[in-house]
């Protein structure tokens, strides 16, 4: 697990929506957030349900992101923050999390259920057969980022979240807080990201 401690001056955090690790070949199955201290106001999390979010997708764009990736590498931005100036430890991070494409629309690991995974309306696309492709990804961002998909928490000293980064993003409320907010966070090893397959799911659903 590792500590964060942060003011709103220096949040460490990403007021945008974002799941853990998306560049690593293997990103994050289950996020665990624990308050260790919480300002009095302030520096809430919001989680968006991106399950939901695909149920609720018209068949047209369903049908534009089936079998399409989307090519996932660190920024600049998250490579300072764990390599710094090293240049061997910033080579490392480059050849692992550079270049990965993941589905847009996952299978969950356990359940199959498709949730999106990925909000970048500049996404480097792969195997998108369409002309606009970022035509296509503002809509599905615009679509999939509804408040009515989403929960925001008010933290409280000791309270411990667990996450499901298969089928959720979050995002971190920068709003002005008074003092520091201590969150520890544990992140638990996933595997690879698989495609949803609409026809294997159907014919799944039939065979039961």
């Amino acid at each position: 697990p590792v500590t964060v401690e942060a003011t709103s001056d220096e949040p460490l955090g990403t007021d945008s929506w974002h799941v853990d690790f998306p560049y690593l070949p293997s990103p994050p199955s289950i996020g665990i957030l624990n308050a260790i201290e919480v300002p009095s106001y302030g520096g809430d999390t919001m989680w968006l349900n991106l399950q939901l979010a695909y149920e609720r997708l018209p068949d047209r764009i369903r049908a534009d992101l089936d079998g399409v990736g989307v090519n996932h590498s660190i920024g600049e931005f998250f490579l300072d923050r764990y390599a710094g100036g090293d240049p061997m430890l910033r080579a490392l991070w480059k050849r692992v999390c550079v270049g990965n494409t993941h589905p847009v629309v996952r299978a969950h690991p356990r359940t199959g259920k498709p949730s999106v995974y990925t909000l970048d309306t500049q996404a480097e696309l792969v195997g998108f057969e369409g002309s606009d492709p970022s035509r296509l990804m503002a809509e599905l961002v615009e679509r999939s980022t509804s408040l009515n998909f989403t929960c925001r928490w008010r933290w409280q000293e000791g309270d411990v979240v667990f996450y499901d980064q298969a089928a959720t993003f979050h995002r971190l409320i920068i709003d002005p807080w008074p003092g520091v907010r201590r969150m520890r966070r544990t992140l638990v090893e996933g595997q690879p990201p698989t495609a949803y397959e609409p026809a294997i799911a159907v014919s799944s659903a039939k065979a039961e």
